[in-house]
């Protein structure tokens, strides 16, 4: 009978520089130290307490007491320095007058610095203060500058020190690598950006960051051929949009709506190849940021002596009808008149529109969507508007009323007034070509409403189904992630009313397929199967039992006879045939 194999016991091999590799037993219940020292012994090594055993590969993270459970059968150690002692070394040659000493060593650090035991080993060694004062002091650049920088972002990334304890000329410092457009060395540009975002979300220094960088020197970084660069740059901007006032917010969207930075996006971000999740995510908080500025708009109600709104009531009566009633007709033909247009505008109350937007959400921000749509989409409005005002009243689609439903419901789709989720990587790049990009989707979901609400043939009785189908075709749309809002607007001119009836009808049909054959499903019938069929035959035998008639068909004539029946009953002893 084979030997139990102990399972504490894992085959390993153990590499050392200039040595022959070995191919250990690794004892997990045996100490670390005790490893060490035998592996010591065998390439006659003597100071066995400065050695340590890491894993072979891109991390290079040394083994403890607490990770030592992750070694497998076949994995790959090497014995090298330990935390302590090459802590040590490294310090030392950073503080040294060879320069080629200390790049090696600056390099050597910035792979170190990912784990977590040769981190707090050199932090407890004041290295990293070291660190922070050569990056403040300007005299590295290149490649040594941009090794000593990404080690600091390690470093920091292990929250061992908190990023609170950084003072104004380190922060200086690293924001004029932000600044600087000349051709700085990608690493440094890559971890610049990156140690002041974490500045931002993780410290009280927001107002001196946004002091030192500006916006235009950021979007350069969106044109760097580097997608890290790119992603650490839009990163940047999004921390400066989280921590910013309402008024900076505000200022900081009108400059990401400009022409010249939705170009850049657009040209070096979504345009420039596969967007990875990283990028995704940030695309996805700029958009959630930018569009959640609207949500002051949607939970305001107008109120009876807002100017501006009641202007823009107005202004769109006049746009609709072109009539200048003001200084013409009495005051009693004037409200009659008034109160007609304002019901064909689709008004629930005609007499007094400003009540139709007391409701939140979506408050005011449905005004502003039917005004932009009215001033900038003349012809379109005027269609509708005319259009529903010659239907019947049975068949009318209310322009108000609708606006504010849909409104509410682009609101309810883009989850408007919702904070950045940590995982969201949904956005849509359509939304970073325009300028006004909720107002222009509203005005091509307006014209769609109108369009499915002719295909329904809908009364105001259907107006819920109508919103649902709208809802259904609106996220469909989206769904196919058009580039721009002409392709959005072909995405739903090819879904059309029965198009989704039928998708429905197929979703419906396939789901009911997924459950039939659903385990659950399976086990309930196999277990109620027998109990079916003999209730079945029950039944049948009841029938029988009490007995009932047929028509009888005559040999050689087609159809049935209606001369005569038969019928038969059954009892315990035998058929009872009744002519």
């Amino acid at each position: 009978m084979p030997a139990v194999r102990d399972s504490s016991i894992v085959k390993i091999a153990v590499q050392m520089n200039n040595q022959t590799p070995r191919l250990i037993e690794f004892n997990q219940k045996q100490p670390l130290n005790c490893i060490i020292q035998e592996l010591c012994n065998h390439w006659s090594i003597e100071d066995a307490e400065n050695y340590a055993l890491q894993t072979d590969g891109p991390q290079n993270n040394y083994v403890t007491e607490k990770s030592r459970v992750d070694i497998r059968n076949g994995c790959i150690l090497q014995l090298t320095l330990s935390a302590a002692k090459m802590t040590t070394e490294i310090l030392a040659k950073i503080n040294g007058d060879v320069e080629a000493d200390r790049a090696a060593a600056l390099e050597k650090l910035s792979h170190l610095s990912t784990d977590n035991t040769f981190a707090e080993e050199f932090i407890n060694k004041q290295g990293l203060k070291l660190v922070t004062t050569l990056i403040e002091s300007g005299k590295l650049q290149g490649v040594s500058l941009a090794h000593l920088l990404a080690s600091f972002v390690e470093l920091m990334d292990h929250g061992i020190v908190s990023w609170i304890v950084l003072e104004a000329p380190f922060i200086c410092k690293v924001a004029s690598y932000v600044n600087d457009v000349s051709n700085q060395d990608n690493g440094v540009k890559q971890s610049a950006l990156s140690i002041l975002e974490n500045v931002i979300l993780n410290s009280d220094k927001y107002p001196l960051v946004e002091k030192e960088v500006t916006i235009p020197n950021l979007t350069r970084h969106l044109q760097s051929p580097v997608a890290i660069i790119r992603q650490n740059g839009m990163a940047l901007i999004n921390a400066l949009f989280i921590k910013a006032d309402e008024l900076k917010r505000k200022s900081l969207a009108a400059t990401l709506s400009s022409k010249q930075v939705r170009h850049t996006i657009e040209s070096h971000i979504l345009q420039g190849g596969a967007v990875d999740s990283d990028m995704a995510h940030q695309l996805y908080v700029q958009q959630t940021l930018l569009f959640n500025l609207l949500e002051p708009r949607m939970h305001t109600k107008m109120e009876p002596q807002d100017q501006d709104a009641l202007n823009k009531i107005k202004e769109m009566r006049r746009i609709a009808f072109d009539t200048d009633l003001e200084n013409k007709d009495s005051t009693n033909k004037k409200n009659s008149t008034f109160n007609k247009e304002y019901k064909k505008l689709g008004f629930k109350c005609d007499i007094n529109p400003v009540l139709d937007f007391t409701e939140t959400p979506p408050g005011l921000l449905a005004l502003d969507c039917m005004y932009y749509f009215a001033r900038n989409q003349v012809d379109n409005y005027m269609k509708i508007v005319l259009e529903n005002s010659c239907r019947p009243d049975e068949h009318e689609c209310p322009f108000g009323r609708t606006s504010i439903e849909l409104t509410k419901l682009i609101c309810n789709i883009l989850q408007i007034g919702e904070q950045p989720s940590e995982q969201g990587q949904t956005y849509h790049p359509m939304f970073f070509t325009h300028d006004h990009p909720f107002e222009e989707f509203f005005c091509i979901c307006i014209v769609l409403l109108n369009k499915t609400w002719k295909e329904m043939r809908a009364t105001a009785e259907d107006f819920v189904k109508v919103m649902s189908v709208v809802r259904e075709q609106i996220k469909r749309a989206l769904d196919t992630q058009p580039a721009n809002m002409e392709k959005f607007k072909l995405q739903l001119q090819a879904l059309t009313y029965s198009d989704i009836t039928q998708l429905w009808q197929q979703e419906q049909i396939n789901r009911e397929e997924w459950e039939s054959h659903a385990r659950p499903v399976v086990e309930l019938k196999e277990q109620i199967l027998p109990e079916i069929m003999d209730l079945i035959k029950q039944q049948r035998l009841g029938f029988l039992v009490e007995g009932t008639r047929f028509t009888k068909q005559s040999k050689g004539q087609v159809g049935l006879s209606l001369d005569f029946e038969f019928g038969c009953k059954f009892t315990e002893i035998r058929w009872f045939e009744i002519k």
